[in-house]
């Protein structure tokens, strides 16, 4: 677990590093920049981290800001969230140690709740 986390936060620290070397940051060069720079899953369980990974970039890059703070928030926070639920599940489904798994579920059931109550607002 250690080795994973090790890795998502290289990614997210790896995301401003792109922004400063002047690359631009949105669009499908973006994306394709963030999958380049993720490292070769070990596993079916990293497989299924990365993705949960790259679609929530993908879904927060590929929003449309509006400039309305409150709508972009939501906006943004949604993929957020479905990748938290994403990852959730991936333990459930590899994982072994019984808290973590605990934990996984209490995340999939506030992530869920927290998604649908961000789709009403939009509405």
């Amino acid at each position: 677990m250690t080795q994973r986390l090790t890795i998502i936060f290289a990614l997210l620290l790896g995301i401003p590093a792109l922004a400063q070397s002047g690359m631009p940051m949105s669009g499908t060069a973006a994306c394709e920049r963030f999958h380049a720079m993720m490292p070769k899953p070990k596993s079916a369980a990293d497989r299924a981290y990365m993705e949960a990974m790259m679609q929530m970039h993908q879904g927060m890059i590929h929003g449309t800001m509006t400039g309305n703070a409150d709508r972009d928030f939501l906006m943004m926070m949604i993929p957020h969230h479905e990748a938290a639920v994403a990852m959730a599940q991936t333990e459930l489904q590899y994982g072994k140690d019984p808290k973590v798994k605990a934990l996984a579920k209490d995340i999939i059931a506030a992530q869920n709740r927290e998604i649908n109550e961000m789709k009403v607002w939009l509405k």
